[in-house]
């Protein structure tokens, strides 16, 4: 009796693990789990994730996707070092900064090929490019990357940030309404686009016009996961580049898969922010999507330093990797 219990035990076990494997995907691999962490709250800009999700692009590449919302590119990046995430987006300057720092992080791909801030004003006050921002009251927030992106850009200009009066603001447009200050900065395609949908006419001097060389949000992951799960790492990024791909090519779709998981989105103002951020995307610079390189780096880097972003010479080669998707 006892010899034929065993025997079903491990009949029903064999089985379970059967139908776990074939019940995987369709190529007959089996479901590796992966959680991507986000470096902020669900947004457009992480549609193409939730859209490659949803359209089985990780699946057929054998990975289960968990995606979670984060609390700000500075603390992704701490997290993913530790080793508790192994992979998530970030931006160049918070992995730049957390690599200096000896975080064991490597950007393992680039999304936005520029420098996205935007210090923007109501049209009616007429500030155009750097220098008329010269007495006027201008929104900081001191801890933020567009503020040393700011920074950056005056002085590719010759211009004195003194010259500027700085007053401390949070995350709210209504300052900027209610005339406590004449502009304020953020990226590109999120505060003015809400402006606009809003319907107030909107300027805007975009710092990568101004001599800021700089790259924009990427995807980083853990060292030790880089280099004891390639294929993983591979396989993510395939999927990845396939959801990117689709919403490019089909952005209502993007937002309107967005909308059925995550049914606070507004459409409307996320459709707009979207399309203004494939402004930016490597596919609008002529480069391959996902692309980064060494030549790049060293003048982003370079940039980095200058301004204070960061406190010494970091090699380029430091701060990421190449990863054929082969």
């Amino acid at each position: 009796m006892m010899k034929k219990s065993i025997i079903g035990v491990i009949v029903i076990v064999i089985s379970i693990c059967a139908y776990v494997f074939t019940r995987n995907n369709g190529n007959g691999k089996e479901v590796q789990e992966l959680t991507l962490l986000l470096d902020w709250k669900m947004e457009s800009f992480y549609s193409p994730y939730v859209l490659a999700d949803v359209k089985g692009f990780y699946e057929a590449e054998g990975i289960k996707i968990n995606i979670i919302e984060g609390q700000g590119a500075e603390t992704s990046a701490k997290l993913i070092g530790k080793g508790e995430y192994k992979i998530g987006t970030c931006n160049a300057a918070a992995t730049a900064t957390a690599i200096e720092a000896n975080i064991p992080i490597t950007s393992i791909a680039m999304v936005e090929q520029d420098a996205v801030t935007a210090i923007f004003s109501l049209d009616e006050l007429n500030i155009k490019v750097p220098r008329d921002l010269y007495g006027k009251k201008l929104g900081v927030r001191h801890y933020d990357i567009s503020h040393k992106e700011y920074l950056a850009m005056m002085q590719a200009n010759s211009l004195e940030p003194e010259k500027v009066q700085e007053i401390s603001v949070g995350w709210e447009l209504q300052p900027l309404l209610t005339k406590q200050i004449d502009a304020l900065y953020n990226y590109a395609y999120n505060m003015p686009i809400v402006l606009e949908s809003q319907g107030y006419k909107v300027n805007r001097i975009l710092v990568k016009d101004f001599g800021v060389i700089g790259y924009g949000s990427n995807i980083i992951a853990n060292n030790d996961f880089i280099k004891n799960n390639q294929d993983i790492i591979k396989a993510f990024l395939r999927a990845s580049k396939k959801g990117w791909e689709a919403a490019i090519a089909n952005p209502e779709e993007a937002i309107a898969i967005l909308k059925q998981k995550y049914v606070e989105t507004n459409e409307k103002i996320a459709l707009a922010t979207f399309q203004e951020q494939l402004k930016w995307i490597s596919t609008s610079q002529k480069v391959e999507i996902f692309s980064q390189s060494e030549s790049k780096w060293k003048e982003v880097l370079s940039g980095y330093e200058s301004v204070g972003i960061i406190q010494s010479t970091i090699p380029a080669r430091s701060v990421f990797t190449h990863i054929s998707l082969e």
